[in-house]
């Protein structure tokens, strides 16, 4: 029976129904979950990530490379190139081609040998070019490290690796041959060409293997033609050819132009898709061209100054300079220093900067255990590093800053003049240094001792601290801080250079609350500015007061040479060819042709049209440039006058302008010329000249707008179009003519001095001028165009009488003479032999001598020298007059003396006037009153070109000054006594001119008049005269035109009248007044200087007052004690024991040595203190005088001297240079090296003893010499006396005699010329002469073979110092250039010719612009070899006898 299933139970059923819905429902939500996670993920590729992974996709699909963009040239003002880029070649390194080129190498080496071995036959494996090949070639011909090649050829997954950029086009051409299998990785050639014309391998005629994975990009490489010239200005590009320094990265935008990009299709290996047609192109934009404001003339000689003075003062922290147009801000020229070349910018170029590199890569390196990671080490030497390079490459010019000092001067001087507080007349006394309130100490000026007083311009040409402080004050501190504003100084230039800096100032409301920085801002210090600042500032003084923003790029340029839309405007179109605004060639001295022919050039000399203008005017004598190009070898100077005398020379101002764009050179020539001025205008402002030599000014009678001269001052001017040009003062040298070498030559006190070519011939010195004193005047450039003998400091006279020994004078003289001194004094005197041995009577002698004007000198002897200055006299014989129409004017140059020959006066000519009593004497044609000839008027004049210097009248009408003169009377005067003059004489207190004065009266003369005044009274006076010794002679109190007048009190009416009272104080009178009026105020002890308006509202005092008419002349103030009288002020110095002080207000009241009572408020007060003789300044151990300033004084102040010092007594010591001698003083031998010592001011006498080697030898002792200023020896046969007054050496030495020399050239000498020789010389000392041959032939410098008969042949030397050498042609290789670099190379060579001329100096040397292909070019072989005649040199020791050489024969 078989057994039926069992049945499950309900209960299992229903556990397995929920074990199915449960599996169901997870796997319901498993799939949702998967479905969510799925769709997500297509979400994300598909959306979010769709540009990612696009590109991702292009970029494994297509290859790209980049193509440069050529970057813009760099130009200065000229055209010349300062930055370039050329073409170059980057090696790119793909490390998995190489990988497959290796491996299918392999590959193909195990195919051919199974293939060999299933035939049996022999295999040999060629080698494989591998890694290591590839890299052991790349390494040699890259220089790059072999391990670095081989790191990265293992980084497989790397597409790309520049192994080296910007590769010059011959290395890269090298890489091209490796790898193209044409040499191996030793550089070995490994191919040839067939006859076919077919590349194959030289060991099996096959074809070479190319190498896979290398290839080369373009690329350029930036080159700086002119090196370091200009570096820190042009800066450099970085290794990604993008500016970052200097101009080439603040105008990188313009000049990199836009890279370029290939796209190729690539397969999933990335191979180029070959024919695929895909592939795109977007071509480079090359960047823009920059034209300068540079010129690299001016560089290239701002450059080398400012290396030359750096070089001379050591300066450690280098140094700037900038030439600036003032009038467009234009760079001209901007140099700093240190420099570095852009070309080769990494590298530290100056000593002191690679001093402090090592000094810091040291210190580092001795701390390199604080790294805690090799990574910050290396980071640290890279910083060290890194600051040095940007100190060099830092732009001092703009971008430190530094305390300007003297050069801030100009700046202060013109705020002054335009803020009206100082004129051309305005005066500055300098006493060494300068006080200012709030500062305790002083300030000083360069010059301790002081400059004394100075006008404006003086002033400024002695950059004197003092006088620029007191500008400073008067300016005040509001106005010269918005002055400093205005100037730009508180803000960047806005230059076009990148990283500029700012000065450093005090802010507004400190710098105002402070008078003490006002001060030392004045003259430039306590403030920092960039130079470049200061240059802005300074040229906005000269330009019309234009503050311009300074820049460096003229112009930019497309590729194209045009100017794009954006940059027009910027300037002119032609500036790169236009005619310079500055010459291009200066010259101030004579111009042969061969240097203008140099200098402009051969396409200048024979393509272009010349012009030469002489003083503005073209002339006949302009030439076509080819005759310059015909001369271009001759020294002579091809610019000539038709006469053939020279247009150019010393002195001569020559400017040559080359015009490349118009193909013109104009020549302008300006002269220089020189003359005296006679007349200075100050009402017209202007000054008329008078020429020292023939000029143009005589006969032009042309004036000149200034009045910055005085009227003696020698001048030097020039002249073009009819009219003065410039005129500027002459410099002047005065000293003793020491030689006088030639016409062009002589030296003054040693120094060598050339003459100008518009010196005078005739007043040229010559040999008889040795030892005579001068005075020479320079014209701009140096060299002397004018010669004044009597310039020299002279004492002048009038001979009054000449007569013999036996008439009146004394018997140490045949003849003496009576003489008027300039101060006039009458003296007799004795007269040496060397003015009367020519006269054989006392009747000639006088009429040689007496009645004209002479300069004397007075020797030991007490005899006088007199030398004749006058070309007129006054006969004293005869009962004749010469100047009875004589006319002078006070003010007036203009002078009539005789009746012809107009004379001119200047403030420096002396007037000595004789009315037949005294003698009074007058300096100045100001100071001098109208004078007017008589009957018996005489008159003598010593005068030079017309100026009169010495003027001596007898007998005329003189006039007394016009000026109100108020006297205080004292009838208790005192009698006083002159003990110079043995004369008793009363003082009175006075008012004369304008200035408070004390009058000497003497009994006999005014003082009959004077004793009358009564005590406090106030006298009117006019027409005072005075004696020789000062003491009042005359007087006027009469007045035809004045009306005195006296009342009581005065009022203010208005600026131009006052008021004052009648005699009882009532109806006041109103007068009017000029800004002449004399004022003087009286307090019953002092008569003081005052103003009308400090006199105004006086209600009790008493008035004597002067009218002409109803003007008032003059006003005397007495004070009277009352409610209304002034305050009194007391100035006073504390500690003025040792010091002498004097005390002065700004009336001119002054008290010596005592206090001084100001009767006025707010008076400006100057306290000036000198050291008492034997004592000094503490601070400086100085005996300067020091001033204090007071201003507006309104109590009393007290000024307290700073604490002096005895000065220590010392002593000069002497030290002794004896050569050949001792010296005996006072029977004591000193010797050579010792010293002496004696009290300053000591007078020693010295025997001179020769050693016996010396009288052996029969020396003779040379001038002995001393040295400091305050020493001196002269010396009388074997006696020196020596006087010393400070430190010094002492230099006697015994020399050889000179001895004749005597050379006859003898038989010996047929194919020889013999030179020069010395007609004599000192035994001992070498001369030397030359033998020249006469036809040039072969001879090798060296030692010559020559005989001079009668001379020991010890004696003697000879030499081929110039080697002979006969004609030989030049010869050239002929050479085309394929590769720009090549021929760049070639050109820099100096010895690539664009033509074969068989003479070197014929052909034309190649340019970098001559560049062309299939071109010949030619290069030098060996040059050619002109004919020079051999020179021997023959050098003599002069032996201790004279020379006689009877022949000389050459062997």
């Amino acid at each position: 029976m078989t057994d039926r299933p069992r049945r499950k139970s309900d209960a299992a059923r229903r556990a397995n129904q929920v074990i199915r819905g449960r599996t169901m429902l997870i796997m319901l939500l498993l799939g949702v979950a998967s479905f969510t996670v799925l769709f997500w993920k297509l979400y994300d590729l598909q959306i979010n990530r769709h540009d990612e992974l696009k590109a991702e996709a292009v970029g494994q699909q297509t290859d790209s490379m980049v193509i440069s963009a050529s970057r813009g040239t760099i130009y200065d003002k000229n055209g010349e190139i300062m930055a370039i880029s050329y073409s170059t070649e980057t090696v790119l390194l793909d490390p998995g081609g190489v990988q497959d080129f290796v491996e299918s190498q392999e590959q193909k080496i195990q195919d051919a040998a199974e293939e060999a071995a299933e035939k049996g036959a022999p295999y040999t494996a060629p080698e494989v070019l591998d890694q290591a090949y590839i890299a052991r070639g790349l390494s040699r011909i890259l220089d790059v490290e072999e391990e670095t090649i081989l790191e990265h050829l293992e980084n497989t997954a790397n597409r790309y690796w520049e192994v080296k950029k910007k590769v010059d086009q011959d290395v890269a051409d090298e890489v091209r041959r490796f790898i193209n299998g044409e040499i191996d990785d030793e550089g070995n050639q490994l191919t040839t060409v067939d006859e076919d014309g077919n590349t194959v391998l030289i060991s099996t005629g096959g074809r070479p293997t190319r190498l896979q994975g290398i290839s080369l990009t373009p690329d350029t490489k930036r080159l700086y033609p002119f090196g370091s010239l200009a570096g820190n200005v042009i800066g450099f590009v970085n290794a990604n050819n993008m500016g970052a320094y200097g101009l080439e990265a603040s105008y990188d935008d313009v000049l990199s132009g836009s890279t370029g990009l290939t796209i190729t299709p690539t397969n999933v290996n990335g191979t180029p898709l070959l024919f695929s047609g895909g592939e795109q192109m977007f071509d480079a934009e090359n960047g823009s061209s920059l034209v300068l404001t540079l010129d690299t003339n001016v560089q290239y000689a701002l450059e080398k100054g400012l290396e030359s003075m750096l070089d001379k003062y050591d300066a450690a922290n280098g140094g700037t300079g900038i030439v600036m147009d003032v009038n467009t801000g234009g760079i001209v020229a901007m140099a700093s220093y240190p420099n570095y070349d852009p070309g080769d910018f990494s590298t530290i170029y100056t000593e002191g900067l690679q001093a402090e590199l090592d000094a810091a890569l040291a210190e580092i390196q001795q701390n390199r255990s604080t790294y805690e990671t090799e990574e910050a080490y290396n980071q640290a030497l890279a910083n060290a590093r890194a600051t040095i390079q940007f100190k060099q490459w830092r732009n001092k010019c703009y971008q430190d800053t530094y305390e300007p000092g003297s050069t801030f001067k100009p700046i202060t001087l013109a705020t002054a003049l335009e803020e009206g507080v100082v004129n051309m007349n305005t005066t500055f006394t300098c006493t060494g240094s300068i006080h200012v309130e709030g500062w305790g100490k002083a300030i000083n000026c360069s010059k301790r001792a002081g400059h004394g007083t100075q006008t404006l311009k003086v002033a400024t040409g002695n950059s004197c601290n003092p006088a620029f402080v007191t500008m400073g004050l008067k300016i005040g501190t509001e106005a010269y801080y918005r002055y400093l504003k205005s100037f730009g100084l508180m803000e960047t230039t806005g230059i076009d250079l990148p990283a500029e800096a700012e000065g450093i100032f005090a802010n507004e409301d400190s710098f105002n609350s402070n008078v003490v920085s006002l001060a030392a801002y004045s003259f430039g210090q306590t403030f920092n500015v960039t130079p470049l600042e200061l240059i802005r500032a300074q040229a906005a003084t000269i330009n019309g007061g234009y503050l311009y923003t300074p820049y460096l790029v003229e112009q930019v340029l497309d590729d194209e040479g045009n100017i794009p839309d954006s940059y027009k405007g910027i300037a002119d179109d032609d500036i790169i060819i236009s005619m310079a605004d500055t010459a291009t060639h200066t010259y101030t001295a004579k111009v042969s042709s061969k240097t203008l022919y140099n200098d402009v050039g051969r396409t200048a000399a024979q393509d272009y049209d010349w012009t030469v203008y002489t003083n503005g005017e073209a002339n006949e004598y302009s030439f076509d440039g080819n005759d310059l190009y015909d001369n271009r070898t001759s020294t002579d100077c091809f610019l000539k006058e038709a006469a053939g005398e020279n247009v150019t020379g010393n002195g001569v101002l020559t400017q040559v302008y080359v015009d490349s764009k118009e193909k013109e050179v104009t020549v302008s020539v300006i002269d220089s010329y020189v003359a005296e001025v006679y007349k200075v205008d100050e009402k017209d402002g202007t000054i008329t000249l008078s020429d020292l030599v023939d000029g143009p000014a005589d006969a032009s009678d042309d004036e000149f707008a200034t009045t910055a001269f005085a009227e003696d001052d020698v001048v030097v001017y020039t002249y073009a179009n009819d009219e003065i040009q410039s005129v500027v003062k002459a410099e002047s040298v005065e000293g003793t003519v020491t030689k006088v070498k030639d016409k062009d030559n002589f030296s003054l006190d040693g120094t060598s001095y050339s003459y100008s070519k518009n010196m005078d011939a005739s007043d040229k010195l010559d040999t008889d001028d040795v030892d005579a004193e001068t005075v020479a005047y320079l014209d701009a450039y140096g060299y002397v165009i004018h010669l004044d003998a009597d310039a020299v400091a002279q004492d002048y006279a009038y001979v009054v009488g000449v007569g013999s020994a036996n008439d009146k004078y004394g018997d140490d003289a045949d003849f003496g003479a009576t003489l008027l001194l300039t101060d006039a004094t009458k003296l007799k005197v004795d007269l040496d032999s060397d003015s009367t041995d020519k006269y054989d009577s006392t009747q000639e002698a006088r009429e040689a001598l007496e009645g004209y004007i002479v300069s004397y000198s007075k020797d030991s002897d007490g005899l006088y020298t007199l030398t004749k200055r006058s070309d007129n006299r006054i006969d004293l014989n005869e009962n004749t007059f010469n100047a009875t129409g004589l006319e002078i004017k006070s003010g007036t140059s203009a002078m009539k003396i005789f009746a012809t020959d107009d004379y001119y006066a200047n403030s420096s000519t002396i007037f000595l006037l004789y009315d037949g009593d005294d003698y009074t004497v007058y300096t100045g044609i100001k100071n001098v009153p109208d004078v007017k000839g008589d009957a018996d008027t005489n008159a003598v004049v010593f005068d030079k070109g017309g100026v009169a210097k010495v003027v001596y009248i007898e007998n005329a009408n003189v006039d007394g000054d016009d000026e109100v003169i108020f006297v205080v009377g004292d009838t208790g005067a005192k009698a006083q006594k002159d003990n110079e003059t043995n004369t008793k004489y009363y003082e009175y207190q006075a008012m004369v001119g304008g200035e408070i004065v004390k009058l000497k009266v003497r009994d006999g003369d005014a003082y009959d008049f004077f004793k009358t005044i009564k005590t406090d009274e106030i006298q009117v006076l006019s027409g005072l005269t005075y004696n020789k010794d000062g003491f009042v002679t005359d007087y006027d109190k009469n007045f035809t035109d004045w009306t005195v007048k006296t009342g009581i009190g005065t009022e203010g009416e208005d600026d131009e009248v006052i008021g004052i009272g009648d005699a009882a104080g009532k109806n006041y009178a109103t007068y009017a007044y000029d800004e002449d009026v004399v004022v003087a105020r009286f307090d019953g002890d002092d008569l003081t200087k005052s103003t009308i308006g400090r006199i105004k509202d006086d209600g009790n005092d008493k008035v004597t007052y002067v009218l002409d008419g109803k003007v008032l002349m003059g006003v005397c103030i007495t004070e009277v004690k009352g409610t209304d009288a002034p305050v009194a002020y007391t100035v006073k110095v504390d500690n003025a024991t040792n010091v002498d002080y004097t005390i002065t207000d700004e009336n001119n009241n002054s008290k010596t040595n005592e206090s001084l009572v100001l009767t006025e408020k707010n008076l400006d007060v100057t306290v000036k203190m000198t050291p008492k003789t034997g004592y000094q300044w503490t601070d400086n151990k100085g005996t300067e005088t020091r001033t204090v300033t007071l201003t507006k004084v309104t109590e009393d102040k007290t000024v307290t001297a700073d604490n002096v010092q005895a000065v220590a007594a010392t002593q000069a010591t002497l030290t002794l240079n004896l050569d050949g001698a001792y010296l005996n003083i006072n029977n004591k031998a000193y010797w050579d090296g010792d010293t002496i010592s004696a009290d300053f001011d000591s007078v020693l006498t010295a025997t001179v003893v020769p050693t016996s080697a010396s009288t052996a030898e029969n020396k003779v002792m040379a001038k002995p010499t001393i040295t400091g200023t305050k020493n001196d020896v002269s010396v009388a046969g074997q006696t020196l006396t020596i006087v010393l007054g400070e430190n010094g050496e002492l230099t006697v030495a015994y020399v050889y005699d000179n001895h004749s020399i005597n050379i006859q050239a003898g038989v010996g000498l047929t194919d020889w010329t013999l030179g020069a020789v010395p007609s004599s010389e000192q035994a001992g000392e070498e001369f030397s002469f030359e033998l020249t041959q006469k036809t040039a032939a072969e001879l090798a410098t060296g030692i010559a073979d020559v005989t001079l008969t009668g001379l020991d042949a010890d004696a003697y030397s000879a030499a081929v110092t110039v080697e002979g050498k006969t004609a030989k042609n030049a010869a050239y290789t002929t050479k085309q250039y394929t590769s720009v670099s090549d021929f760049i190379a070639a050109v820099e060579t100096g010895k690539l010719y664009t033509d074969n001329q068989n003479d070197e100096a014929d052909g034309t040397l190649a340019t970098v612009d001559d560049y062309a292909t299939s071109t010949n070019f030619y290069l030098l072989t060996s040059g050619c070899v002109k004919a020079q005649k051999a020179v021997i040199t023959v050098t003599v020791t002069m032996p201790n006898a004279d020379v006689n050489v009877t022949a000389i024969s050459v062997n």
